[in-house]
């Protein structure tokens, strides 16, 4: 029918009947022909029944946040109280908000033929996010043409002819309720009913009677002006014209009092609307002789909205998978590669002190000054002193590729440093491994399965390391904190050939708090048990009851190692150590490329894609900048509209440096992006952001915002948001200060910072930190990101603001909601890693959408 009548196909037997391929051009192929872009429709016997809401209950209907419920008063819709009618100018316990169900015979010209239907809209009103008066549908009930009531073909296909004209573009499903009646009468100025159908055993009715007061006038210019346009979702609209036919048509307003109506039922509709919902009104307007003709157009527009249309999102994911596919096929040749790993619930981790007096003995059998590395106290905990610790991990692993599936592993760890460290901060080393499958491992090679399980019963977790098997009682123990240097010994994972993971967090790990239980011994020992205070006394033994997530570069350092004990005494161990590292080296060579391989076939398919690059910050050399900008309490909500922040999100106050004082703000940020591998067009390059702070008000989790600052068109962006697109250019010059010049066709900024000295730093905060698990993007996107200790440990070097230079032409309208001058600046000192998923969210997108 749409195919062969275009937007004229309304439901009508005239256009479902005609024959064809369900294509416009006949010839099988179902092409669709080309639809026209105005609907007229000839109203006759107009039944307008008018109702009223409170004001949270009328925010409740309105599409999302970006549309303002409007009161009667703001549409000049009179309100009948008492038998007298009035327009409302204060607000009432009642609520003032209107709804109205818009009733009338519609007629629609097919090849020279009039097809009359009825039909009744519900709606309220609101000013949309283009601040213009509008309607919102909530309702429509449809008469069904007798023909099609008795055939279930003929019916189903009626109702989505006139269903495929109300879709939302975000899901392509319906936008809002259809109810499908059998019975639909309007008798001019008299009496209006629906029954059958959908309605069931219900029927709809109002009889207006002979004592009814009625006023002869003309719809408020207020009410014609809503009447314009027509919403059906946050990105659909029709914009409808009329001209006098409808602007000074002859309205009939009825007052309600006890006498008027003489009859109603209307209960069907009140349980479609909300609790505080009342009659309010009745008008009656138009004739069955003469039409009001109004004309309507689709203006379906995504843009400067926080939503894509399903094409433009299934659009996205083609792209989405097609460019990073592709990224994963230029990767088959790199030297490295990521994987994700998930860390079931309920993994357990057991530390125990080592004897002091044994460090050196341990170090010694764990050839530790061969391999350049030597034991690191360790914090483990908030508020704890640094410990030499030994520690016990049993948990549930999943490996995104791996055929074997989900494992139990257990690894016996110890913390160390590398010989010439800068810092004292320390690193694992796991010294015993096994898993409950047959797997591969970075010292031996391939290794069989052992004996590995874990368990939980209430609150007793039960565990088996091989030989050694005991459990936990957590009870109602209160989480514990634990402390950075702990969480971030996981940048390094050294093995006992020296090989080392690299190894990416995200909050899942960082900010969940563990608890601490009591752990009992059911049997069993393990060979290091020797080399501890008391195995029957570990300091710690914790349980993270909820998933970690981490990303993993495996197997680094096999060429450095390598390079180091070629210039060892000979020894036994070295020559086992040699071996070592070329067997795993050979079985690296052949995973990388075939895991870059499989990624590239499992992310066409619809895999996640992991993106992992790097943002350098080693000043001076690769400067990176970032401005922050306060936002003032008056323009908060305003910039929260600005930049289309969709519902669900909230800006929230933000500190960058330790001591920083926590505001809304906006950063901006240029830096230089390098991948780890090299790619055909991709060179290192200078990047632009601009961030702002978000909470999820459903996760609480507190996240980055990216904003767009120029008013361009918008296409995909390399590694940033999607439908982003980079600035025409970007200079940097460096010497004794930083200059920055971005251009784009209508916008400019140019930022020039003196260097500073580097005995001045600051610490990171935190909360800026865990904020980067996640980063918003336009149109609701979301990347989700993994990062390591580079990001916590770097130090930010302040600039007097007052010293720098920032200025810009033209931009997005938001720039004018923040401070003309940064109020802080700094340069990071440190070189940042991240893995993100990006674009993560895309194939779910709307999918919560009703």
């Amino acid at each position: 029918c749409q195919a062969t009548c275009g937007a004229d196909c309304i439901t009508y037997a005239p256009c479902l009947s005609l024959p064809g391929d369900g294509g416009g051009d006949g010839d099988g192929d179902g092409d669709q022909a080309a639809t026209c872009s105005i609907l007229t429709i000839d109203y006759y016997n107009g039944f307008n029944i008018h109702f009223q809401v409170n004001e949270d209950d009328a925010k409740s209907l309105m599409p999302d946040s970006r549309f303002t419920p409007l009161r009667s008063d703001d549409v000049k819709i009179p309100v009948s109280v008492g038998g007298k009618r009035r327009h409302l100018k204060k607000k009432s316990k009642r609520g003032n908000y209107p709804l109205s169900l818009y009733t009338a015979a519609i007629g629609v010209e097919f090849a020279g033929q009039q097809v009359t239907s009825r039909r009744a809209d519900l709606f309220s009103y609101a000013v949309g996010p283009d601040q213009k008066l509008s309607l919102v549908i909530l309702t429509a009930y449809i008469e069904v043409p007798l023909p099609f009531q008795s055939n279930s073909t003929l019916l189903e296909a009626f109702k989505k002819s006139v269903t495929d004209l109300a879709l939302d573009s975000r899901t392509g499903l319906i936008a809002f309720k259809h109810v499908f009646v059998n019975t639909f009468v309007i008798e001019k100025e008299d009496y209006f009913f629906m029954a059958g159908g959908d309605l069931q055993e219900k029927t709809i009715q109002i009889t207006l009677g002979d004592d009814c007061d009625k006023e002869i006038g003309v719809f408020p210019i207020e009410f014609v002006l809503a009447n314009s346009i027509t919403w059906r979702s946050s990105i659909d609209k029709n914009v409808n014209y009329f001209n006098q036919d409808f602007i000074l048509a002859s309205v009939s307003t009825y007052e309600i009092s006890k006498d008027c109506p003489s009859s109603t039922n209307i209960d069907a509709i009140l349980e479609e609307l909300p609790a505080s919902a009342s009659l309010s009104g009745i008008e009656t307007y138009g004739s069955d002789e003469e039409a009001i003709t109004w004309q309507f157009e689709d203006s379906t527009d995504s843009a400067g909205t926080p939503f894509l249309t399903l094409a433009e999102k299934n659009a996205a994911i083609d792209l989405k998978r097609t460019t990073f596919s592709s990224l994963w096929l230029a990767r088959s040749s790199a030297p490295e590669t990521i994987i994700r790993l998930r860390q079931g619930a309920n993994s357990v981790y057991v530390l125990w002190e080592i004897d002091d007096s044994k460090i050196d003995e341990m170090s010694g059998v764990l050839n530790l000054p061969l391999l350049g590395l030597s034991m690191a106290p360790t914090r483990t905990h908030a508020g704890e002193h640094s410990k030499f610790y030994f520690m016990l991990n049993v948990y549930t692993s999943e490996i995104e590729g791996d055929p074997s599936g989900e494992a139990t592993r257990f690894e016996y760890s110890v913390f160390v440093k590398k010989e010439g460290q800068e810092s004292d901060r320390p690193f694992y080393m796991v010294i015993e491994a096994g898993s409950s499958n047959a797997s591969i491992d970075p010292v031996y090679g391939e290794t069989p399965a052992k004996i590995s399980t874990i368990t939980r019963d209430g609150d007793v977790i039960s565990f088996q390391a091989d030989e050694f098997v005991a459990s936990i009682d957590i009870g109602e123990n209160t989480p514990l904190t634990v402390d950075p240097e702990w969480l971030y010994a996981n940048d390094f994972v050294f093995w006992g050939n020296g090989v080392y993971d690299k190894v990416f967090l995200d909050t899942s790990f960082t900010l969940q708090r563990p608890k601490k239980g009591v752990m009992t011994i059911e049997s069993g020992s393990f060979q290091w048990a020797t080399f501890l205070v008391d195995i029957n006394e570990p300091d710690y033994a914790d349980v993270y009851e909820d998933e970690n997530r981490f990303i993993v570069n495996p197997w680094n350092g096999i060429e450095e190692m390598q390079a180091r004990l070629s210039q060892a005494p000979p020894s036994n161990v070295v020559i086992d150590l040699i071996v070592s590292l070329g067997t795993i080296q050979a079985i690296k060579q052949g995973f990388v490329p075939a895991i870059a391989l499989g990624n590239a076939a499992a992310i066409a398919a619809g895999q996640q894609p992991l993106v992992d690059y790097t943002i350098l910050g080693d000043y001076p050399n690769n400067p990176k900048i970032m401005l922050n900008f306060k936002v003032s309490k008056n323009s908060i909500e305003e910039l929260a509209r600005a930049i289309n922040m969709p519902d669900g999100l909230e800006l929230v106050p933000m500190s960058v440096s330790e001591d920083s004082k926590s505001e809304i703000i906006v950063s901006l940020e240029v830096f230089l992006l390098t991948l780890p591998f090299e790619i055909e067009g991709f060179d290192d390059e200078f990047k632009v952001v601009w961030t702002t702070y978000v909470k999820n008000s459903e996760t609480n989790v507190v996240s980055l915002f990216d904003i767009f600052p120029f008013d361009t068109p918008q296409a995909m962006y390399d590694i940033g948001g999607i439908l982003e697109t980079a600035p025409e250019e970007i200079a940097v010059n460096t010497g004794t200060s930083l200059d920055v010049s971005i251009k784009d066709a209508d916008t400019e900024f140019y930022i020039s910072a003196p260097f500073v000295s580097t005995t001045v730093v600051k610490g990171i905060s935190p909360q800026w930190v865990n904020a980067h698990q996640q980063v918003y993007w336009n149109k609701n996107v979301v990347d989700q990101y993994h990062h390591n200790g580079d990001l916590y440990y770097a130090k930010l070097l302040p600039i007097d603001e007052k010293k720098v230079t920032f200025g810009r032409e033209g931009g997005a309208a938001w720039l004018d909601l923040i401070d003309e001058k940064p109020f802080e600046a700094f340069y990071f000192d440190g070189v940042c890693t991240f893995v993100t998923s990006p674009y993560d969210n895309l194939e779910e997108l709307y999918e919560g959408i009703e």
